[in-house]
């Protein structure tokens, strides 16, 4: 489930992003561990995808 993000230079592994249903204005950034979703953060979808995904990339 949910769009998989191409990052740069990660060390995070697989990123995917979700709109929310009658929320399309964010968007949920997480990964999928075993049997469980990381949820990374939750943005708003008018920030700038390249800063969003660099912000990721630097914080784990």
């Amino acid at each position: 489930m949910g769009k998989v993000t191409q990052l740069v230079v990660s060390t995070l592994g697989e990123i995917r992003q979700w709109r929310i249903k009658n929320f399309q204005d964010y968007l949920i950034f997480y990964r999928i561990q075993d049997t469980t979703i990381e949820i990374l953060r939750v943005f708003h979808g008018a920030r700038d995808l390249a800063d969003v995904l660099n912000e990721l990339d630097e914080e784990f």
